[in-house]
C-alpha cells in the first residue's frame, strides 16, 4: 500500500510544489501547539497522502531501464558480498561499492532479495561455514573467523538458529552420516 512504502520526492517537481505546503503547515502547527493543533497536523498529513496517492504510480516507478540497472547493482551487492563475506563487510561498504547510500541500500536491497541486508550477509557466512565444517578438518573457531565471524558465541547462536545444531553437532551428523554411507 502507499502509506507503507517510501516514496522519494524530488525538488522542482509539480508534487514537491503541492507537497511542501502542506509539510511547512505542519511544522508551524507543531511549532505553536494549541488546542485543536492535533487535527490540524492530521488533515495535512491526510491531504500529503492523498496528493501522492493521485500524483504517483507506482506499478511505473522505475521505468525497464531503471529497473534493470537497479537490479544489476543489486547483483552487484550480492556479488560482493559472496566474494568478500570472510571480511568485515559493512551496509556501508556494500553501498558504496555498488553507488548506494546506506538507507537507499537498505531499503531496496530487503525489496529485491526478500532479506535484510545483515541477515542476507549472515546467511552466506553459514553456509560457507556450512560446508567448510563437512569438506575440512579446522576447528570450529577457525571455521568461523574464516567465515568473516568475529565472535565464536554469534556465530554458534546464528548457526544454530539457521541449522538448528550447533557447528560441532553439524560435523559430528554429518561425519556419522558419511560413515554410515561409506559402510554400506
Amino acid at each position: 500500500s502507499l502509506v507503507t512504502k517510501s516514496i522519494f520526492i524530488r525538488r522542482n517537481t509539480p508534487l514537491h510544489s503541492k507537497v511542501l505546503p502542506h509539510i511547512e503547515g505542519i511544522l508551524q502547527e507543531a511549532a505553536n501547539i494549541t488546542n485543536g493543533s492535533r487535527f490540524v497536523i492530521l488533515a495535512r498529513i491526510y491531504d500529503i497522502t492523498a496528493l501522492i496517492g493521485r500524483n504517483t504510480n507506482r506499478e511505473d516507478e522505475l521505468s525497464g531501464s531503471d529497473r534493470k540497472d537497479l537490479l544489476h547493482k543489486i547483483g552487484k551487492v550480492v556479488d560482493y558480498i559472496e566474494k568478500n563475506y570472510m571480511e568485515p563487510i559493512t551496509l556501508k561498504s556494500a553501498a558504496e561499492n555498488a553507488g548506494f547510500s546506506e538507507h537507499y541500500l537498505s531499503r531496496i536491497f530487503n525489496r529485491a532479495v526478500g532479506s535484510p541486508f545483515h541477515l542476507y550477509l549472515n546467511k552466506i557466512r553459514i553456509k560457507h561455514a556450512e560446508s567448510k565444517i563437512i569438506l575440512h578438518d579446522d576447528s570450529i573457531t577457525e571455521i568461523a573467523f574464516s567465515c568473516g565471524f568475529n565472535s565464536i558465541p554469534t556465530f554458534n547462536r546464528l548457526f544454530r538458529e539457521m541449522k538448528g545444531c550447533t557447528p560441532l553437532e553439524y560435523r559430528k551428523m554429518r561425519w556419522e552420516h558419511n560413515f554410515q554411507k561409506k559402510g554400506d
